[in-house]
Parts: structure tokens; sequence; C-alpha cells
């Protein structure tokens, strides 16, 4: 008798015509589960466009016209009520295979370009949700080559670094991307919205964050995020050490913010208070583990304690 896992592994596998087979049986012992419901049509769809998947259609860039047709058939699972379930995710693994082999083999080709960045992104961000960390950490590198001042891109590199680290047990892939969110949320301080975030322990301050002060709360855990995230990796030694002209830019900024803070309107005091408590966590990390300053060391713990009292305890 054949099960829904079956089913999925076709599918993901791009044997569509095999997961037709397969979801149609299990749909006719049970006709009412969405699951089986979303898998039969996912499967049934992909399996009248293979073609679209094999040959790119004249007039389209490889790999990003894949994303597009990708965007098309999640709006119609919504227009049709059918729900975006694990068998659905099966067939956007066999796709997204399909549009990473394309950019894959256009970056080789060199005819990858900056328009190109946002479809990549979208990809990659796709792939992180079906846990390709790998994946999507190389489609990341094509993109950094594209602009690697780019915030989001940063973040979301780092973030599959760290997956990668944490699932085979590899401190160094951890703290490459560690150092990569630390440079992303120095770029912007909200290089992702909350629902794309995937690593530890942004994930796990963003629910905190949200059970604390409740989940509408969107503007004040975005503000604090880059400070909460700091400090829970405040013990790590590997980051990669900041240049001494990373440090004076650094300070500059700060420095400018902790002036404006007295004068400042209302409404932008949170802002500037999280932001200047993040600059000051990333200067005494440097100081902690790469410089040598223990009266500007103290000063910063100081002043972090002043902003987000019981933050850190040194």
């Amino acid at each position: 008798m054949a099960t829904i896992e079956e089913a999925r592994s076709l599918l993901a596998a791009g044997d569509f015509a095999g997961s037709v087979q397969l979801f149609g049986e299990l749909l006719e012992q049970n006709p009412n589960e969405s699951d089986l419901m979303s898998g039969f049509y996912a499967a049934s769809y992909w399996q009248n466009r293979q073609t679209l998947l094999e040959t790119v259609p004249i007039g389209s860039q490889p790999g990003s016209y894949l994303i597009e047709e990708w965007r098309k058939f999640e709006k119609l699972l919504v227009a049709k009520n059918l729900s975006i379930t694990e068998s659905v995710n099966s067939a956007m693994r066999s796709v997204l295979s399909y549009a990473s082999r394309q950019f894959r083999h256009r970056f080789q080709e060199r005819t990858i370009n900056k328009s190109d960045l946002d479809v990549l992104l979208q990809l990659s961000k796709n792939l992180l949700r079906l846990s390709e960390y790998r994946n999507a950490r190389d489609l990341l590198g094509f993109a950094m080559h594209l602009d690697n001042h780019r915030s989001s891109t940063l973040m979301l590199l780092g973030e599959s670094r760290v997956q990668i680290g944490l699932r085979e047990n590899d401190n160094f892939e951890v703290d490459k991307g560690y150092s990569n969110i630390r440079d992303s949320f120095l770029l912007h301080p909200a290089p992702l919205l909350l629902d794309d975030y995937t690593s530890k322990p942004a994930v796990d301050i963003i629910e905190q964050m949200k059970r604390q002060i409740g989940a509408d709360s969107i503007e004040t855990i975005t503000n604090w995020l880059p400070a909460e995230w700091m400090a829970a990796v405040l013990n790590r030694p590997n980051l990669r050490r900041l240049s001494s002209d990373e440090i004076l830019q650094i300070e500059d900024e700060s420095n400018r913010l902790e002036q404006d803070l007295p004068n400042m309107a209302d409404r932008f005091i949170e802002k500037a208070s999280s932001r200047l408590c993040y600059f000051s966590l990333v200067l005494l990390h440097s100081l902690v583990h790469h410089y040598d300053n223990s009266v500007r060391q103290s000063e910063l713990i100081e002043l972090i304690n002043q902003l987000r009292p019981g933050l850190i305890r040194l």
C-alpha cells in the first residue's frame, strides 16, 4: 500500500507521473485529506508543465522564470482554497532544484547580473524554508559576487552557514555565519522581516520577545533584535576581527547617537537607543576578544546597562 511519504519522495525527485498515481490512490481512501489534495494538485500541475521545467522558454532568463512560475502556482493554490502543505513543499523542492541548476550554469557562463539579485534572494529564502542550507549558501555566494554590501544577502548567507554549522557540529562554519549576521546588522538594523529569520539565536529571541511584550509589538522586536542577538553571541571569540577603521567608524556613529539622544523626539528614542546599544555591544565584543582597552570596555558596559538593563552580565 502506498504511503504519503513515498508520494512526496517521488514528487520531490521530479517523478510527477508516479507521484500523481500514488496521491490518487491515497485520495481514494482519504478524499478529504487536505495534504493529499494539495499534493495531488501539485503533482498534476507540474506533470503538465514538465517541458517548462526542462526547457527555457524563448525570451526568458534561466532560473528567474521558474521562480515566477512557482509564484503563479502558489497563487492558484490559494485561489482553489488548497493549503501549502508538506506535499507542496516536496513539489517546491523539485522545481527549485531546476531553478538552482539553471542559476549555477549561468554563473559558470558569466551571464548572471545584478538584475537577478532579487530573484536569487527569493530562491535562497525558499531553499532555507526547505532546509536546503548548502544549496542556499552556494546561491548566496553568487549573490555576494553581484553585491557584497547588501544587508539581506549577508544575513541570509549567515543564516545558511549557521544552519550548516549547527547541523554538522562545525563551529568554524557557525562563527563564519555569525560574523555575516553581525556585519549585516551593522549595515542595516532590519535586513529581513521577522518571519524570515531561521537560525538560532535569532528565532529564539524573536519568540521570547513575542511572549514577553506581545506578538503584535513588531516594531519594538525589530528594533531590539540586533542588540539582543549580539548579546547572545558575546562570548563567542572567533567572529571576524573588525579592522581599526571599522571600529573607528562604529565609534563615530555611536558618539553621534549618544549626543543626539537627549534632544531626540520621543518617537525616535527607541530606534536610536536600540541602535546605540547594538553598536556598543559590537564594540564590547571586539574589546573583550580582539583588542585591549579596559577603560573603554567599562564605559561600554555601563552604557549598555543604562540602555537595556539586564541584557548582559559580565
